[in-house]
């Protein structure tokens, strides 16, 4: 079973979602071994990016649907397969923001979405492409306003338009994956796990205790 849940804060909007490669490989080696058959291994992508209307190139509100599109923003990719974790940017971006709440508001021919898609060029002058989208014949966006939280559980009602891909093309080689059927969870600006606030608590924790040996050894 797999959460929804979205959010805006100060006009950003971070789109992660999680499951399992169906096919991929890493030619690049950006994830361990280069050369490696991504296909079976679990992934989280996470995708960060400004839903600020002012930085795009176009603004669409109308029939249940609020999309930001075009030319926009520069985004960060994080991605982590199979326990590998690398982080990726894009400029010079393109890319397309989606909520709809079409099904919601009683079209049924057409299913709710949240959708997070953005491609640009990276530091080495590669390409970077990253999209996290799912789309359900079930009522889970309750209105269009980028700004709104909310929490869906995923069922058999996915539309078969739902993705995550990844691909990154350095030029002479390149790393990508995609995963449909198999996708987990997907969640934007998800809340912190608490293993993540003990970790980080542990590790105020030791800077504190390496501050006050430091301030004993100078007395």
């Amino acid at each position: 079973m797999s959460a929804i849940t979205s959010t805006v804060q100060a006009a950003n909007w971070t789109v992660s979602a999680r499951g399992v490669i169906e096919s991929g490989h890493d030619n690049l080696g950006v994830f361990g071994t280069p050369g490696r058959d991504l296909a079976g291994l679990t992934f989280t992508q996470t995708i960060t990016v400004s839903v600020d209307p002012s930085l795009w190139a176009f603004e669409s509100s109308e029939n249940s649907t609020h999309e930001v599109f075009g030319y926009g923003p520069d985004f960060t990719d994080t991605v982590t397969v199979d326990g590998h974790t690398s982080v990726f940017t894009g400029t010079n971006a393109w890319g397309d923001q989606i909520l709809a709440n079409r099904y919601t508001t009683g079209n049924s021919d057409y299913p709710d979405a949240v959708g997070s898609y953005s491609e640009g060029t990276t530091p080495n002058n590669g390409r970077l492409y990253a999209g996290n989208f799912y789309e359900s014949y079930a009522s889970f966006v309750s209105t269009t306003d980028f700004s709104q939280t909310f929490t869906h559980y995923v069922t058999s009602n996915a539309s078969p338009n739902s993705y995550v891909s990844f691909y990154l093309d350095e030029g002479d080689n390149s790393s990508g994956f995609l995963a449909q059927k198999t996708i987990a969870s997907i969640a934007v600006n998800p809340v912190p796990e608490p293993e993540t606030y003990a970790m980080l608590l542990a590790g105020l924790g030791l800077l504190g205790m390496l501050a006050r040996r430091r301030k004993a050894a100078q007395q």
